[in-house]
């Protein structure tokens, strides 16, 4: 790849980006310092890609409205997504995420090890879960929850399984169950139900759908492209309907913790969006709300809400009639896991 001023501000904002999410492990439990401080110098590394890049009235309006959503709510989500995704232009997806994945493997392994080896304070890695009467405990691998260590994995095997799409079948074979050795050894340590059958069946998508062909399956491919509306709507119905001790149960009071959000209104709706601040960080830590569709609704605002949806319906129907089943069968085991 021949490096340009434009492809360095861009991997050193990217850098930033991924770092941000993991430097708040290391202060479970409290804010992390600097959290500011590190949006605001990929903002500015970001911006300055943006110099580089020529851009089409379409991508200037984007920008213009995702900095008047900042102005509004002083919401970073915005501009920097607008910014990303602007200057990501005339840079191979091949390289973006050959440098994710090296970043997220040394970053996840750091984590895990320091963790693993008592090298982080112990006392705030394990989980309880009540099961059947008893008392179960979880380890976290010192990423803030137990489903925690199988979300940070999720961008790295996905990656792998990218950048693996066109080798030989014995190459994809071998590294392919050294994931699922992976997993099983998170599973392991985390006990996470909701992880380990999301990640395999991720990886099941992965293996199968390259060899589907949507184009030809009208209904299915309708399934496919509204996916993530469908999801957002069931965790309504989740939320309301079963949100009963059975069901309480089976599914570790998930439904009784996304009511509270949505019901008992925890949040206030909003337009567009909540900044991020110590009030709703502690809303989050007292309601745990682990579905990405409702609290994207919550904290980034509906009108984000739609734009989100439309481009996921959007990109799905041109992954479908271009053929792309690897990036397709990506962007579903994202929809999954959130």
């Amino acid at each position: 790849m021949r490096f340009t001023l434009k492809k360095i501000f861009f991997f050193i904002a990217l850098f930033l980006i991924i770092f941000k999410g993991y430097w708040i492990l290391f202060f479970y439990g409290e804010k992390a310092p600097y959290l500011n401080e590190i949006v605001i110098i990929s903002g500015f590394f970001l911006g300055l890609a943006t110099i580089f890049t020529k851009l089409k009235r379409i991508e200037i309006l984007v920008l213009v409205l995702a900095f008047i959503a900042f102005l509004l709510e002083r919401n970073v989500t915005f501009p920097l997504l607008g910014l990303a995704i602007v200057t990501s232009k005339g840079i191979k997806l091949k390289n973006i995420i050959s440098f994710q994945l090296l970043v997220c493997l040394v970053l996840f392994t750091t984590v895990a090890t320091l963790s693993l080896f008592n090298l982080m304070p112990s006392d705030k890695f394990f989980d309880i879960r009540n099961v059947n009467g008893f008392n179960e405990i979880r380890y976290n691998m010192g990423f803030g929850g137990a489903n925690g260590a199988f979300l940070y994995f999720f961008p790295i095997f996905t990656a792998i399984l990218f950048l693996i799409k066109d080798q030989k079948v014995r190459i994809k074979f071998i590294l392919i169950s050294i994931i699922f050795l992976w997993i099983y050894f998170i599973n392991s340590y985390t006990l996470s139900r909701t992880g380990y059958y999301s990640s395999i069946f991720a990886i099941l998508l992965l293996v199968v759908i390259p060899y589907l062909d949507l184009t030809n399956k009208k209904y299915l491919r309708y399934l496919v492209q509204f996916s993530m509306i469908l999801l957002t709507i069931l965790s309504f119905v989740v939320a309301i309907f079963f949100n009963t001790p059975k069901w309480n149960n089976v599914l570790a009071f998930r439904p009784a913790y996304w009511a509270l959000n949505i019901i008992q209104t925890v949040y206030t709706y909003s337009l567009w969006g909540h900044p991020w601040n110590v009030h709703y960080q502690s809303l989050i830590t007292r309601c745990t709300l682990d579905n990405s569709f409702l609290s994207m609704i919550l904290a980034k605002g509906i009108i984000f809400t739609v734009l989100v949806n439309v481009f996921y319906y959007k990109g799905i129907a041109a992954l479908i009639k271009n053929r792309r089943n690897v990036e397709l069968a990506i962007v579903l085991c994202t929809i999954i896991f959130a």
